[in-house]
């Protein structure tokens, strides 16, 4: 006789707590029941023994599955509820099933910062590369920052972005504007592709309240700019010698300086012409070199060899010079030094002047010989300052000497008149001294023929 044939397995069954208690583990993979009384109601057993309810039944006749929840932490009827609701959503044209598909389609913080760089950040702005560090260091590290990037942008909420926020302003509330800036952009980006999808997706930065900012117009006075001077000629890269110098004698700003390519210089008229492209308000810039600018700029043709960049760099990311923070750094630790070692002679003590690879520990080696002796190096650090502030500095020069404003406005680039007229009401107070001493002179000399 014939062999009689199994019967297939009968996976309908009625729901209840004994009989999904009661379904076999698979040796392998997953198992699904269907609820005889609830269309579209199933569980799956894994080779683990977790039971877990499923909706699973067609939706505009496509088959759709969504996991409910794992029994018997929920129940039967909160499984049937939970079905019902769905039903309901995809009554109402509310389909859970097509935000879940936009959900696992949606991109991380990451891949939006980056569709965002290459198509906006990179074409039209010309320091990009001050947005990917920031990016890199307070967004994709935990570091001085919060790892955002692997988020997915549906996912990123005010809680994360606020947390972010009030890490950074600890120590840099500037910073931390400038980070939440970037955030915004590339946020606006990502709703307006999405929108274009009819995809909603919101702007969590929006709620953010930034840092209170004081206008910031920091110049370097007559002795902090010997002090800098002589600091630099100690500085041991020519090419950030160079850099800083041509940045004080032509006032330039940082991106437009680090990247000067060497078809930008009029070697005949001694002129540098900054593109358009490249210049803030798209417009083209013409910077005349004195002697002592154009005297460099050979210098440092002579030192970038075939690059067609005047300050290249090589084997990192850009092909020129990028982040000049450490060099900047490096001019006023060896200032510090070199105060502190003429106040511990000038004390009467001779000063063991040991050079350290890093300035930080030069300078830090000073100061410890200084606290020895009782040396007071109160004030031997030079006020903080930035790269800008020799744009600054620059501006203020000419308001000291009394150069004509439209000639100083010439010069930094300025677009209006009132940009370039802050330096000449934010005189540094040399000239004001001055002109305060030759008054009181008067009045004095007034004071004594009345005598």
């Amino acid at each position: 006789m014939p062999a009689e044939k199994s019967q297939p397995e009968n996976r309908k069954i009625h729901f209840t707590k004994t009989n999904l208690i009661a379904l076999p583990v698979p040796e392998s993979g997953y198992k699904y029941y269907y609820d005889e009384d609830r269309l579209g109601l199933a569980m799956g057993v894994g080779s683990s023994g977790r039971k877990t309810f499923i909706f699973y039944r067609k939706v505009n006749r496509k088959p759709e599955r969504k996991s409910l929840g794992v029994f018997p932490e929920m129940t039967i009827d909160q499984a049937r509820r939970k079905m019902d609701e769905i039903v309901g959503q995809v009554a109402a044209d509310e389909s859970p099933f097509d935000k879940m598909r936009t959900y696992r389609k949606s991109a991380t913080l990451q891949e939006a910062f980056t569709a965002y760089y290459d198509s906006h950040s990179k074409v039209r702005n010309r320091s990009h590369l001050e947005d990917l560090s920031k990016f890199e260091r307070f967004c994709a590290s935990d570091v001085a920052g919060i790892n955002l990037a692997r988020l997915k942008m549906m996912d990123i909420k005010y809680p994360h972005i606020e947390k972010l926020f009030n890490k950074i302003s600890v120590k840099q509330p500037s910073t931390a504007n400038r980070v939440i800036a970037l955030l915004s952009s590339v946020f606006n980006s990502y709703i307006r592709e999405m929108a274009a999808k009819d995809v909603a997706v919101t702007n969590p930065v929006i709620a953010i309240r930034r840092n209170a900012e004081e206008p910031r117009l920091r110049s370097l006075s007559r002795e902090e700019l010997r002090r800098f001077f002589a600091a630099l000629e100690m500085e041991s890269d020519e090419s950030w010698r160079n850099f800083f110098m041509l940045a004080t004698l032509t006032g330039a700003r940082r991106a437009n300086l680090l990247s000067l390519e060497k078809s930008e210089l009029d070697m005949v008229s001694q002129v540098w012409v900054i593109p358009k492209e490249k210049f803030k308000g798209k417009r083209e810039h013409k910077v005349p070199l004195s002697g002592q600018a154009f005297k460099i700029v050979e210098r440092q043709l002579v030192m970038s060899g075939d690059s067609p960049y005047l300050f290249p760099s090589w084997g990192t990311k850009t092909p020129h010079l990028n982040e000049p923070k450490k060099a900047w750094v490096r001019i006023f630790d060896r200032d510090e030094t070199e105060e502190i070692f003429r106040r511990i002679e000038k004390a009467g003590h001779a000063a063991d002047r040991k050079q350290f690879g890093r300035t930080a520990d030069t300078v830090q080696d000073a100061r410890d010989q200084a606290k020895k002796l009782g040396v007071d190096t109160t004030g031997a650090r030079m006020r903080p300052a930035r790269l800008h502030d020799l744009r600054c500095t620059f501006g203020s020069i000419q308001a000291e000497l009394g150069a004509n404003m439209a000639v100083t406005k010439s010069l930094m680039g300025h677009r209006s008149m009132q940009t370039t007229q802050k330096y000449y009401t934010a005189i540094s107070l040399e000239p004001a001294r001055d002109s305060a001493s030759r008054h009181n002179d008067f009045m004095l000399q007034i004071a004594g023929s009345n005598a």
